[in-house]
């Protein structure tokens, strides 16, 4: 069991920080990579692990309060403010959809011969 305890020292931060690695990260990344070589790979690095302690603190968050992000902002913060939140936070989750569905179409148009 001592081999699984990195797992759960890391917890769900590490898995949040993986599972953002989409299509259009990974096009952007062979992109970047191809211009610049390894002379940037820190960067990465670094943010994967800043990403991963956000997403850890989170969950921790969440886990001590026994409520969620929304919950607490409406308590903290009332009900229009929170409102304005939530709908830029549904903007910006809608500009990430059209970015992704751009750097798909970017990517292909690299790849696909012409």
């Amino acid at each position: 069991m001592k081999k699984f305890r990195i797992i759960s020292i890391l917890g769900p931060g590490l898995i949040s920080a993986v599972s953002g690695l989409e299509i259009t990260n990974i096009g952007v990344f062979t992109y970047v990579g191809a211009i610049y070589g390894f002379k940037i790979l820190w960067i990465i690095v670094l943010a994967s692990i800043i990403i991963a302690l956000l997403q850890q603190l989170a969950v921790e968050v969440g886990v001590v309060m026994r409520e969620g992000v929304i919950v607490k902002s409406r308590k903290i913060f009332g009900k229009h403010l929170t409102l304005i939140i939530l709908i830029s936070l549904f903007i910006a989750n809608v500009v990430t959809i059209a970015i992704n569905i751009i750097g798909v179409s970017f990517t292909l148009n690299v790849v696909s011969p012409k």
